[in-house]
């Protein structure tokens, strides 16, 4: 099952870079970063998110707290490619270090990503057997982004996506232990 997350999560990721274009949404993506970057840049402030006292309790609420936090990470990192916050929020995640890698490769290589970023619609912590699953619905805005400064700017499309985010408690904090697609089962 979690081989089937992982490649749900891939086909995630190229949906949200597939370069498409909706043409009947009003919604206009942020707009292109300038050659001399501003903090006005993206719709969202550039500052690294600081989690909410709600994101430290060891309760179902504390897990969705966090991950509610961890979004605004994955925004945060999308916007400024600053991984710092995102991959110390993490431990042993491949879904989590694949879009690491993707912000990090992509401002790296002279590229970008603007949006409005994700946000939760829905977000429900559940045990499951020795595990704590949290299931998100994300609406993802339009975006414009450039993977690498050779390339012209694209436009993805809107989307929203049911994710399921696997969390564990190391010492005082939550981390993301996995990060991929909900399975047929989990979907509401």
């Amino acid at each position: 099952m979690a081989g089937r997350r992982f490649l749900a999560l891939i086909a995630l990721l190229g949906c949200v870079l597939a370069g498409c274009s909706d043409a009947e949404s009003d919604d206009d993506p942020a707009p292109l970063p300038t050659e001399t970057p501003t903090s006005d840049v993206g719709e969202r402030a550039v500052e690294v998110p600081v989690p909410p006292d709600a994101a430290r309790k060891d309760t179902l609420k504390g897990a969705e707290a966090f991950i509610r936090h961890y979004i605004e990470l994955l925004n945060y990192a999308s916007d400024t490619g600053d991984t710092v916050a995102l991959t110390t929020a993490a431990m042993d995640c491949s879904g989590c270090s694949k879009y690491e890698a993707l912000f990090h490769r992509t401002y790296a290589n002279g590229g970008f990503m603007k949006s409005a970023g994700w946000t939760p619609t829905y977000v429900l912590a559940v045990k499951q057997h020795d595990v704590v699953a949290v299931l998100v619905d994300v609406a993802a805005g339009r975006m414009r982004y450039r993977l690498s400064e050779s390339e012209d700017p694209k436009i993805g499309r809107k989307d929203n996506f049911k994710l399921r985010f696997e969390v564990s408690r190391v010492g005082e904090r939550w981390v993301v232990t996995d990060l991929g697609v909900q399975s047929i089962d989990e979907v509401r």
